[in-house]
Parts: C-alpha cells; structure tokens; sequence
C-alpha cells in the first residue's frame, strides 16, 4: 500500500468512527425499545429452556452436521405453554433463565418485524444527515451461536431460518449494519460495521438478498386490518402502535 492509500484509509477510519459516535445513541435506543416492545407483545409463553445433544437430529436435518460448519453451537429445546392461549410477554411467570436466553426468546423470529418497526424512523432521522446515502434491509443465512427450537417444531422438520438485518451506508461507502434480534442466534450485540457482521455473523459461502420492505410493511397492515380476530391480527396492531410512537 503507497503512502498516499494509507492517508486515504486512515481519513476513512476517521470518517468511519465519526459517524459511528453519532449514530451510536440513536441505535441504542431503538434496541432498548425493541427489547421493551417484545418483553410486553402477545405471544406463546415460554416455559422453560433445556439443552439438545446434537446427535438428536435425523442424518437428513442440516442440524445434524451444523457443528461442523459452526464449531461450538449449541442445540436447545423451547417448552410453551401450547395449552394456554397468547398472553402479554413470552416468559411464563416463574421461567428463570440466563440474560442470554431471555433475550433469544424475546427477540426470536421477529428480525422481519423489527426491521418492518424501524424502516421508516431510520430513513427520517439519517435522511437528516448529509452524508447519508440509503438504507438496505438484506436477508441471508447466519452462523449461529446457539439454536433454539419450540416445542411446535416437529421432529425432523426443524425449521432453518433466513434472517433479516438493516444496512446503513454513508458517503465513502462506509456501511453499518443493525441488528436489533440477532440475540435470537446468541449474538451479543446490535450495532457493526458492515466488515465486521460479515466476519462474525454471515454465512460467508453466500450472498445476500435484498428484501422488499415496503412489501413487507404493506402485509402487515394487511393482517392488522384483518376483521376475523387471531393472535397474527393482534401482533400486527402491537407493531404499528409501535411505529406510530416513534
């Protein structure tokens, strides 16, 4: 690299760590939030947690030879309380478990909500900034920390899940991704550099797709508009009274 590169990356990484400082607050927010709105959402409760020996799965299910892809990821199963009906949070009263696994379940399958809750906020508030450029919601695999799997799965039938994330691009092409339900897969944080979710998140072996939020956004009026009352009526009215308020 010539002298005049490394001046140019080093004015980058200055770029970069600017925009990451201002941005910081903002997305520490809206992941409080997000945690705040999934700990009070209708749900399936969850009664408790236990771990999964590896070996349970069939010779056909990608579970089964996950580990050699993901060294270290970890199998556990999910009981409901498939008796009850949808009530107000997803821990049971009484369900203690680890802060990790609390999150997972708060925040699990909902990467498409949360990304359908903060689209239009984030375009308002860094459409204010000048050197922001635009904002992507892409969806591919990742490469779990840990695995959970409800007791509505069936056997054998275990469900592979793509998911959602929020990429946010600068000037200079300095891109940052938000994750506001990657605790769902165990990881531990929200806000990347783009470089950085590639390396500890992404299936590498991949690309990425980029989703059609609107789309998205327009379903889940959709269902909340629905008149025949059920649970998926009542989750997409929670979700634009959340959208409302920001």
């Amino acid at each position: 690299m010539t002298k005049h590169s490394k001046t140019i990356t080093r004015r980058i990484r200055k770029k970069q760590n600017r925009i990451r400082d201002r941005i910081r607050p903002i997305v520490e927010d809206l992941s409080a939030r997000w945690l705040d709105f999934c700990a009070k959402r209708t749900s399936r409760r969850v009664v408790a947690i236990t771990p999964r020996d590896r070996f349970s799965f069939s010779s056909e299910s990608i579970y089964h030879v996950l580990h050699e892809y993901v060294p270290g990821v970890e199998f556990y199963n999910v009981r409901l309380a498939l008796h009850e009906p949808h009530r107000e949070g997803p821990l049971a009263p009484g369900c203690e478990i680890e802060e990790r696994f609390r999150k997972a379940v708060l925040t699990y399958n909902t990467c498409m909500d949360a990304c359908v809750a903060f689209w239009e906020h984030l375009h308002k508030v860094f459409g204010a900034m000048d050197d922001f450029v635009g904002l992507e919601v892409r969806w591919q695999h990742v490469r779990p920390r840990f695995v959970l799997f409800p007791s509505t799965e069936v056997p054998d039938q275990e469900t592979l899940f793509w998911h959602h994330y929020i990429v946010v691009t600068f000037r200079r092409g300095i891109s940052f991704v938000l994750d506001f339900s990657g605790y769902q897969f165990g990881f531990s944080k929200v806000f990347y550099t783009l470089k950085q979710y590639e390396d500890e998140v992404l299936d590498g072996t991949e690309y990425p797709e980029v989703e059609d939020v609107p789309a998205l956004i327009e379903g889940e009026m959709e269902k909340a508009m629905s008149e025949q009352p059920s649970a998926k009526r009542r989750r997409a009215g929670e979700l634009f009274d959340l959208i409302f308020s920001l």
